[in-house]
């Protein structure tokens, strides 16, 4: 258990310290629905599942964005020519780019994107049930180490009663 512990902690060795082995005297009182949105924010890999997510759906739009066409505008300045001085010139206006036809290269993209997309979400919809499952089996251990105690205080009770008795007899 000790061993188990401090690499839970992050201890490579045991640093040799002791535990207070009293036991809380009340039962602790934890809000269920807290704790799943609480882990839901706070878990690192449903916040990195949320991100892969977010980035897939930008992919999916920069596919998308491949069917419509590309405007730019631009300007630019050069000196030309094969004599002293030199010729300026200066270059100024849009430009329209469309692809016509790729190949099919634009429809396959979007449907690989959405596949990223929606393999994104599956892999999310999974960490986020991992987590609701680790934070039902918490509160279930839980639950069971707080019926555990009082099965363990009502056995102590009825073995200090029994030693009562015992030292009554022994006495008469």
């Amino acid at each position: 258990s000790r061993v188990r512990r401090n690499r839970a902690i992050g201890l490579e060795a045991d640093p040799g310290y002791a535990l207070d082995p009293g036991i809380p005297s009340r039962d602790l009182k934890l809000d269920p629905e807290a704790a799943l949105r609480e882990a839901q924010t706070r878990r690192p890999e449903i916040r990195a599942a949320w991100e892969r997510v977010l980035a897939a759906e930008k992919g999916a739009d920069g596919a998308w964005a491949e069917y419509f066409p590309t405007v730019r505008f631009g300007a630019s300045y050069d000196w030309t020519g094969r004599k002293f001085p030199l010729v300026e010139n200066w270059t100024l206006g849009p430009s329209v780019d469309w692809d016509l036809f790729d190949g099919f290269r634009t429809p396959h993209a979007l449907r690989e994107a959405e596949a990223r997309w929606r393999a994104a979400r599956a892999d999310l919809a999974l960490a986020v049930h991992a987590a609701h499952a680790e934070v039902r089996e918490s509160f279930l251990n839980l639950a069971e180490a707080q019926e555990r105690r009082a099965v363990a205080s009502q056995t102590v009770a009825a073995a200090e009663e029994s030693l009562r008795l015992t030292q009554g007899q022994y006495q008469v």
